[in-house]
């Protein structure tokens, strides 16, 4: 059974009521699927078993007469309590109604009461301003398209938490990466200073099949399509991901790489060998990284672990390196 939180009249003078709902305690999407493929699979995986061992999920639905018109969702990793928040769609006939700021006046006394520590998301336009009626902050100074973060006072500023976060910059760790690291990975980490706007140094699986993010990282690997590790530094903050994962057609894997700058070309050695060892044990695809001309460090990385350049291709320039 949905859970009604509250009751508002809207400017339209239609009465509209939000649902709580805890995935996967209920499918509360009912209609309002109006998200990327990738973040449809998350959907989906948030209803299913598992899910919860590692994310907890909040979702909010505004209705009016029973029909689902406006979606908000934020949800946190239940290892650090760094979390997204997002997914915010109203229906194009309902819009300029106020559902936006009733979903947003139930979002933030339940963020305020959850174990969350912060959320991330990106924002650009009208919504940045709204959003910081709510607590959260523009992080990088641009006011027409940034990321955004609200953080629980006592951790104080994001650059300030951060810094403590990635203040030990060596990697202590090396595991396999699980869902719960969606956040850290694609939120914490890549928002941080060091790593905003500046360019990922990552082997990238190319022709048209770009592993741009963790979250289609996991997605990937949950579907048995490869393999993921991620490295962490004393204190549990990941530093970087790598992924061996087989393209579409399911004829060869490629490697991706993001990490922290201050990664070197040792410990990132580490991170991709964990990955491609457990590729190995699972997969008999052949294995590459596609090399972009000039990224001397992925040079110097996959041929340091005996890869063997097979072929160079021209538009972009890239070099194939079998591993």
């Amino acid at each position: 059974m949905l859970e009604y939180i509250a009751e508002r009249k809207l400017a339209n003078g239609k009465t509209a009521r939000v649902a709580r709902i805890v995935p996967p305690e209920a499918d509360g999407l009912r209609g309002l699927y109006c998200v990327s493929p990738e973040w449809n699979l998350y959907y989906n995986r948030a209803m299913s078993p598992g899910h919860s061992e590692y994310i907890e999920d909040r979702l909010f639905i505004a209705e009016i007469d029973g029909a689902p018109l406006a979606r908000l969702w934020y949800a946190w990793s239940k290892r650090t309590f760094h979390g997204n928040y997002g997914n915010i769609y109203t229906n194009p006939a309902h819009r300029q109604q106020g559902l936006l700021n009733f979903l947003l006046d139930c979002f933030k006394p339940d963020f305020d009461a959850s174990p969350a520590q912060m959320l991330c998301c990106s924002a650009s336009g009208y919504r940045i301003p709204v959003y910081e009626k709510y607590g959260f902050k523009v992080l990088h100074g641009n006011r027409e398209h940034d990321a955004m973060g609200i953080l629980k006072p006592e951790l104080g500023s994001f650059d300030e938490y951060t810094a403590r976060l990635y203040a030990d910059k060596s990697v202590a760790k090396v595991r396999a990466g699980n869902p719960g690291d969606q956040f850290d990975c694609d939120k914490c980490l890549v928002y941080t200073r060091e790593m905003w706007g500046a360019p990922v140094i990552k082997a990238s699986i190319f022709a048209g099949d770009d592993i741009g993010s963790f979250q289609t990282v996991i997605n990937r690997v949950l579907a048995g399509h490869g393999t993921c590790s991620v490295a962490e530094n004393a204190g549990g903050s990941i530093l970087g991901y790598a992924s061996a994962l087989y393209n579409g057609s399911g004829t060869a894997a490629f490697v991706t790489l993001c990490k922290h700058p201050s990664m070197n070309v040792d410990e990132a050695g580490k991170l991709v060998s964990d990955a491609v060892a457990s590729y190995r044990g699972s997969f008999d695809r052949p294995l590459f990284a596609a090399i972009f001309s000039g990224d001397a460090f992925c040079m110097e990385l996959f041929t340091g672990m005996g890869g063997q350049v097979k072929a160079r291709l021209s538009a972009p320039e890239v070099s194939l390196i079998e591993l």
